[in-house]
């Protein structure tokens, strides 16, 4: 009898949650503990929470990463006002990139020609790509992009699909990749994979050819 209580009280145990299934479960319990438990690239999950409750404050908890967070909530929103909490004047997260983001989604003329340096122009069309999904942004990338040197990946087409489609977390645009010797994946199914791992959707890895990469 003891023997058999052990056996029920193993097989009834519960499994602990996947990386989708708790960011799923904290989205909708509003639980930022939740979110903690997923380590250092939580930003998604305190994103999504703050998106779905409104509240932009949610984002100033985050340790690290605000400015993206601030970018995904006014993204929503179409919020320009959440990009004056933007203080980061660096590369990858500044006012003006988060206001052209916003004014990608309206249809409106964006920002990014005004940043004082090429790289901050580059950087700012890349993260309007990203963050809206439009891929004329990665052409115009392109053409911007064109005299210098290729070793650099933020400069090709293919790197910028790859983006947006883990930002948008849509699989998707990993087919309209077509320069994949050039970008930093150098494959599609490595594209998947990097829209499976940021959205926590194993059912993603279906969608990989390579056994070695699904495993």
């Amino acid at each position: 009898l003891i023997i058999s209580n052990l056996y029920a009280a193993k097989v009834t145990e519960p499994q602990p949650l996947s990386r989708y299934e708790t960011t799923q479960k904290a989205i909708s319990d509003w639980n930022l503990t939740l979110c903690e438990t997923l380590g250092g690239r939580n930003v998604d999950c305190y994103a999504d929470i703050a998106k779905v409750a409104t509240d932009v404050q949610i984002c100033d908890k985050l340790p690290g990463h605000k400015s993206e967070c601030y970018y995904r909530v006014a993204s929503l929103g179409r919020n320009d006002e959440i990009c004056n909490k933007v203080n980061e004047n660096i590369v990858l997260y500044n006012k003006e990139t988060c206001l052209s983001i916003i004014r990608a989604l309206k249809g409106e003329q964006i920002l990014c020609n005004v940043l004082r340096t090429g790289q901050l122009q580059r950087e700012c069309l890349f993260n309007v790509a990203s963050f809206t999904g439009k891929t004329e942004y990665c052409d115009q990338l392109v053409i911007l992009t064109k005299d210098i040197s290729k070793n650099d990946p933020i400069v090709t087409r293919g790197y910028c699909l790859e983006r947006i489609a883990e930002t948008q977390k849509n699989i998707s645009f990993c087919d309209l990749v077509e320069d994949w010797e050039k970008s930093p994946i150098n494959e599609k199914d490595g594209c998947i994979e990097r829209v499976a791992t940021s959205s926590y959707d194993v059912s993603l890895c279906n969608f990989i050819n390579s056994v070695e990469t699904k495993d």
